[in-house]
C-alpha cells in the first residue's frame, strides 16, 4: 500500500509539473559591435530580491536575437546575455 501511495504521489507531481510547465520567448537588439561571434544565454532563479547562481542554458554560441525557453515551472526568472 505504501509503494502505491508513494507512486501515485510521485505520479501527481509529475503532471503537475508538466501541467505549469511555459514557455517564454525572449527578444532583444543586436550588438552593434562588429567583432562580436554570437550570444550565450544565462538563468537565474528569482526569490524575492535574491537571485541564484547564474547557469548557462545554451550549448553554443547563437547569433539571433530570439530565444525560446521552453518548460519552465512556476518560479521567477532572470536572463542575461
Amino acid at each position: 500500500m505504501k509503494t502505491l501511495l508513494f507512486t501515485l504521489v510521485i505520479f501527481l507531481l509529475f503532471t503537475l509539473s508538466i501541467v505549469f510547465a511555459a514557455d517564454v520567448t525572449l527578444e532583444w537588439d543586436p550588438n552593434p559591435a562588429t567583432d562580436l561571434a554570437g550570444y550565450h544565454l544565462y538563468q537565474a532563479a528569482r526569490i524575492g530580491d535574491k537571485t541564484s547562481a547564474w547557469s548557462r542554458i545554451t550549448q553554443d554560441l547563437f547569433t539571433n536575437t530570439v530565444f525560446v525557453v521552453t518548460g519552465l515551472d512556476d518560479n521567477n526568472y532572470a536572463w542575461s546575455l
